[in-house]
């Protein structure tokens, strides 16, 4: 039964990791409404004042099939491929995207390693595909025939490249917390809640709005705010950005030379401040112990570095190993203990405290009680040893008492994480009381476990 709750927790865990990114069509929807616009506007010139040329560029670019326009879909599913599915631009013409768009694992091991789908990396990765689909739009349009058509799909790719990061800065998921320094079940349930929540945001126009995230662009139900106009200024501000970067592509591909003022414009449409409440602690069900966490908003720059996300309430269950007190013929027969953990306070200001309390589940009943203090210790540890944010490291000072005994001790905890579920193993020694005469001076246990709410973010 245990090996089937682990793949299970395995299986669950895949499944989350697309809440890491707008969803497919969320991604296609804006992105194919972006070149659609870029397209109604190059429509709107006046075809006398352009040369044959530069008249057989447009047509290319905003060729038509009946009423829609050919390349805009293609553009809007490649923006939902790129990052999440494909690693480079490259992978559109060896096969890799596909195989990467029908491959879960893949899929998953790529969600680990996206920091850069966040601030404050997500706008350098922009503006790097974005440059180089410039570059190669200037070199397109010198082209001809076949060649010059080969020429433009490729940067059309690259820029559908770019176009992606381009909108996942504008998901409320993506900000306001260091991804690169979280490990993934905190950033996960972090990015999940304010994707659901929304943050308020302000572009380098002044332009202010509630902007959603992953998940919320279409499926408005699983998400909290209720106006439907919400959800239609996410649309609306990231499409009109993503349509002037578009724009830009295309003119520089079509007229031969780069619009300036016009690839600006699609930077200061992104967001570049965000509203954080200067106490991050999403929870608000749990009152903080500190006066210094106080309720209270501020601006904060996205581009700024920000303090990671942390687990702040988890529920776990979990049993005691054989140990030399505890033979491996009667493991089974061993109680479960069933528990809960919940953010406290920040120890110098850095390290989040979580009081846990867990009962032991004896023959139908509750026979003892396990109680202390866990405090995460992943900024001492080698980042090589995270593996991509699937570990973590905890230390736990706890105490253990029944009808007949009690005792203290300290351990070590190291929690594989598999989106929001985790695999915990804990190993301590007794440091009060008499705990070895029922367990052993030295014990282990396993157990499996979810985190509810994480906290963090916020300027350092």
């Amino acid at each position: 039964m245990r090996k089937y709750a682990i793949a299970t927790t395995f299986f669950l865990s895949l499944s989350s990791f697309s809440a890491f990114a707008w969803e497919f069509d969320e991604h296609a929807l804006l992105g194919t409404q972006a070149y659609q616009q870029a397209c109604s506007r190059m429509g709107a010139i006046d075809k006398k004042s352009i040369s044959t040329t530069q008249q057989q560029r447009l047509e290319l670019a905003c060729m038509k099939l009946g009423e829609k326009f050919y390349y805009a879909g293609v553009y809007g599913r490649a923006a939902a491929v790129a990052g999440d599915h494909a690693l480079t631009p490259d992978d559109f013409y060896t096969g890799a995207a596909q195989r990467y768009v029908a491959n879960t694992g893949e899929y998953g091991l790529l969600a680990l390693r996206n920091s850069n789908h966040f601030y404050p990396l997500v706008t350098n990765e922009w503006s790097m595909y974005f440059n180089q689909s410039l570059h190669l739009a200037m070199d397109a349009q010198s082209l001809v025939g076949a060649e010059q058509v080969r020429a433009f799909e490729r940067m059309m790719f690259v820029h559908a490249f770019s176009s992606h990061f381009y909108q996942d800065a504008f998901s409320a998921g993506h900000m306001g917390f260091n991804r690169v320094g979280s490990t993934s079940a905190p950033a996960l349930t972090f990015h999940d809640y304010w994707n659901r929540q929304g943050r308020r945001v302000t572009n380098g126009k002044g332009e202010s709005w509630l902007t959603m995230g992953d998940g919320c662009l279409t499926k408005h139900k699983q998400c909290e705010q209720t106006d439907p106009k919400v959800y239609e200024a996410t649309r609306s501000h990231a499409v009109n950005g993503n349509a002037a970067a578009v724009e830009s592509l295309l003119k520089a591909f079509v007229y031969g030379q780069r619009d300036a003022e016009l690839e600006m414009d699609a930077w200061r449409l992104m967001p570049k401040k965000v509203l954080v409440a200067k106490d991050a602690t999403i929870n608000t069900m749990v009152t903080s112990f500190s006066n210094r966490h106080q309720e209270q908003e501020q601006d904060e720059y996205l581009a700024d570095i920000n303090a990671s996300a942390v687990v702040n309430t988890t529920i776990d269950t979990w049993m005691q190993l054989p140990s030399d007190k505890v033979s491996a013929a009667n493991w089974n027969r061993q109680p479960t203990f069933i528990g809960v953990s919940v953010y406290m306070d920040d120890l110098f200001d850095t390290v989040p405290i979580r009081f846990y309390l867990g009962g032991e589940w004896c023959d139908g009943s509750i026979g003892g009680f396990d109680a202390g203090y866990i405090a995460p210790i992943n900024s001492l540890v080698n980042p090589q040893l995270l593996l991509d944010g699937m570990i973590s490291h905890e230390v736990v000072l706890g105490g253990y008492g029944n009808d007949v005994t009690a005792s203290g001790y300290a351990a070590y905890r190291a929690n594989l994480e598999l989106g929001r579920w985790y695999v915990r193993f804990q190993a301590g020694r007794s440091i009060l009381g008499d705990y070895e005469k029922t367990i052993g001076e030295y014990y282990s246990s396993v157990g499996i476990g979810f985190v509810l709410r994480a906290s963090g973010g916020g300027a350092r």
